[in-house]
């Protein structure tokens, strides 16, 4: 996925930031992330909390006839837009928008050209908290809760349990990364790869072996 990320702080850092003379701090980080979003398919995550998370506030700009589609416990709902609204791609009645919140990640079929879609609003974590995504045992679409770029592990801190498999598509491909006490192999060769890389407002699959807890801290 070809994509370009700008973080701008829009509000207070906490732990750096006087708001006012009373000496209160803002324990969070309001801005806004840049993705270029392509033409045809994309496995893309909120970045930022937005009111609601509804897929009309947060992809505002995605193209009429474009498709949303959301991964849970084995299967795929599918969501059309048109004019702000979503509805059944097979029978074309309205549905509730899509809640599409930081920590998951969702496929998009752009029905149009390539465009920047501005994600605004807060980052999921406050700053010096953790945030934590539970990850199921078997297949989960899954998104970083910040909106950060880099090693998977390494950056992010994704540390599942051992024998798990990553799948991060990029440009209509999949790149496929098995994790063993902190490192990363070819599930096929058992050969070690380099560790896989992640986008701000990236999704990605994992096939969990077991449960375990993604956390990761927002240090200010």
């Amino acid at each position: 996925m070809r994509t370009k990320t700008l973080i701008i702080v829009a509000a207070a850092l906490a732990a750096g930031i006087l708001a006012s003379s009373a000496q209160t701090y803002s324990q969070n980080i309001v801005g806004y992330v840049n993705q270029t979003i392509p033409g045809g398919f994309s496995l893309i995550a909120n970045p930022l909390n937005n009111d609601t998370n509804g897929a009309s506030e947060i992809l505002a700009a995605l193209p009429d006839f474009s498709l949303i589609y959301v991964y849970n416990n084995g299967t795929y709902s599918g969501y059309e837009s048109y004019q702000g609204a979503y509805y059944d791609p097979n029978t074309s009645a309205l549905l509730t928008t899509p809640v599409l919140a930081p920590g998951t990640s969702f496929f998009v079929n752009n029905a149009g050209s390539s465009f920047v879609n501005i994600y605004t609003g807060s980052v999921a974590v406050n700053v010096s908290a953790t945030g934590t995504n539970a990850l199921t045992a078997g297949f989960q679409a899954v998104g970083s809760l910040l909106p950060e770029t880099g090693g998977v592990t390494s950056v992010l801190n994704l540390q599942p349990a051992d024998f798990s498999v990553l799948y991060v598509f990029n440009d209509g491909a999949w790149s496929v990364g098995e994790y063993y006490e902190g490192a990363w192999y070819d599930p096929n060769t058992s050969l070690p790869i380099a560790e896989p890389q992640a986008a701000s407002a990236q999704g990605f699959f994992i096939n969990n072996n077991a449960s375990a807890l993604w956390t990761q801290t927002l240090t200010p």
